[in-house]
């Protein structure tokens, strides 16, 4: 969360202690802020798919992304720290980034799929949004195999 959140209680008391300011700026109207359990309804009735399609329409609006200019961007897998659970034998989430460097903003998170690596994620997100004059960079194989140069076209893997 961007409030450095990480329960509902946590993001009720930052809506609390900042709701004077949020009230002034959005018009909120509310006679009084939303309780915790109001919270997690909210975020739980909130659709992924729309949520990462607003999320890559804003990223795109404040970066200018441009699938025709020479740009940069750093890609690269991570594991949820405390996203696995041995008990429901759930194994740890996997994530794949895209950082666009030069407006150093992200402008992609996508889950990879288990028994995977990052690329064919990443394959899927430069096709998806067709941002194939970009110039890709990524962490290295294990074992420090050659990478190949993508550029151009997204269908040369």
């Amino acid at each position: 969360m961007l409030c450095d959140a990480d329960s509902y209680r946590k993001i009720y008391a930052f809506i609390k202690c900042h709701y004077q300011l949020f009230n002034k700026i959005y018009c909120l109207n509310w006679k009084k802020c939303p309780v915790y359990t109001t919270i997690r309804n909210i975020i739980q009735g909130v659709s992924v798919d729309e949520i990462k399609k607003a999320f890559r329409e804003y990223s795109a609006a404040l970066t200018g992304i441009n699938p025709h200019h020479n740009r940069y961007i750093a890609c690269d897998g991570k594991v949820l720290r405390g996203s696995f659970d041995h008990f429901q034998d759930q194994k740890a989430i996997q994530m794949f980034s895209a950082f666009l460097t030069d407006s150093k903003i992200i402008i992609a998170h996508e889950p990879i799929a288990e028994k995977t690596k990052e690329i064919p994620t990443a394959q899927q997100f430069i096709e998806t949004l067709g941002l194939s004059n970009y110039i890709f960079t990524f962490d290295p194989p294990v074992g420090g195999l050659p990478t190949k140069n993508v550029r151009n076209s997204s269908k040369h893997w």
